[in-house]
Parts: C-alpha cells; structure tokens; sequence
C-alpha cells in the first residue's frame, strides 16, 4: 500500500470536493442525461456512458460474485470488520474516524439550512466557504479511511464492481462507411453507430487513457445517483 503525502491528500482533496461542489450545483443533470446515456467529448472524439441492461447487470453481478470468491482465497486481503480490529489493535480507530464524518456532515448540513435563509452577499460567500472547508475536511478523513483499508475485500470488489462497470458501458462512435467491392476503397459515410471501447477487460485495465476513465466514471455516477439505479437490483 503507497501512502500519499500530506501535500497529495490536500490536492485530492481540493479535487473531490470540488467535484462535490459542482454535484450539489449542478441543475442540469437531467439536462446531461438523454435515454439514460451521457455523451461527451474526449479528444475531439464522441463518446458515452450509459445505465446497464438486464443482462448487463446479471453479468456484471456474476462477475463481481466471482471476483469476492476469489478474494476471500486470497491470503493478502481480509474482510472489513477484521480488518479494523486489526488496525484498532495498532492505534488506528477507523470507527471514530467514520463518526468524525458523520458530525462533519451534520455541521455541512447546518450551514446548508443557514445558507437557504440568507440573502446578504457577503454573509452567503461566508458560509459557502465554511462548506468548503467542512467538505475538504471530510474528504481528507476519507482519504485516510480509503488508504486504511485498502487490504480489506470490500474495497477491492468495489473498486473491482466500478471498474467493471466503466467497461462494459463505455462506447464510442464510429463511422459507417460503404466499402468499394471491386476496388476495397472506402465510399461514401452512410452514418454512425456506437461500439465498446474496448474488447477486452485486460485490455482496459492496460490503457493508458487515464482521463478518459475518469471523465467516464464521473458521467456514469451521474446516471447511477440521479436514477437511482441499484447495481444489485433484482
């Protein structure tokens, strides 16, 4: 496990929270999500996410099942709850930790109520920030936790489950071209249609398109929060 610096904590921490601040902003979401796909823009190519059929789901269920069996064979990963003990034994309570974010979220709230009845310029960028500063506090809490337990099975099947996930649903488009029979020129563009981005999942996990996975994960949790879509669903 690679520790990060006090210095990347605060960077990904400015960078989380502000994608939270632009989550909490944002009263376009739905405006984003067409026939529950977002289509975006990644080097001057189209390209979407989109919610999982049935049978996506089934085979993303089946294989994150796999995965938790293969992980608990696994003598380098133990489960959560053991975990913790584990590292309560040695100094670090991560159930205090938890409580820590819950409060930090009860005080965000607060403010959130106070910021809703007040009109004064000055006073709302006041709280604003004040929510900043509780959100990145937050988020630094989290990131700890996250590094913590970065052994545990859970947080392996659900880093496993998401990445999963961003591959079967990731297309891009392509154009349709009528081939010459005789000469095996290209002709004329007929249209588009949209195909996954990748063929395999080792494939996936070898790209080097690091941008285009977070802009992918981003979109998709978009669809996923804003539809409510349960991963698991029966």
């Amino acid at each position: 496990m690679t520790k990060k610096t006090k210095e990347e904590k605060e960077k990904l921490s400015v960078s989380v929270t502000k994608k939270l601040k632009e989550l909490n902003e944002l009263d376009t979401v739905g405006d984003l999500i067409k026939d529950n796909k977002i289509e975006f823009t990644h080097k001057e190519k189209k390209y979407r996410v989109r919610k999982p059929n049935l049978k996506e789901k089934n085979n993303i269920r089946n294989k994150t099942n796999k995965k938790y069996i293969e992980l608990l064979d696994n003598d380098d990963f133990i489960l959560r709850e053991q975990l913790i003990v584990k590292l309560k034994k040695n100094g670090v309570d991560v159930d205090n930790m938890e409580r820590k974010i819950k409060g930090l979220q009860s005080e965000i709230e607060n403010v959130q109520v106070k910021l809703a009845q007040i009109s004064d310029k000055k006073t709302v960028d006041i709280l604003k920030k004040d929510i900043e500063d509780l959100m990145r506090e937050q988020q630094l809490i989290t990131i700890d936790i996250k590094e913590y337990l970065e052994p545990c099975i859970e947080t392996e099947l659900a880093e496993f489950g998401n990445l999963y996930m961003i591959y079967s649903l990731l297309e891009k488009e392509v154009n349709i071209m009528v081939y010459n029979a005789e000469t095996g020129e290209k002709g004329k563009l007929t249209g588009t249609k949209w195909i996954k981005v990748f063929n395999s999942y080792d494939e996936f996990l070898n790209t080097e398109e690091d941008d285009l996975i977070s802009k992918s994960a981003y979109y998709l949790s978009l669809i996923i929060f804003n539809r409510g879509l349960e991963r698991d669903s029966k």
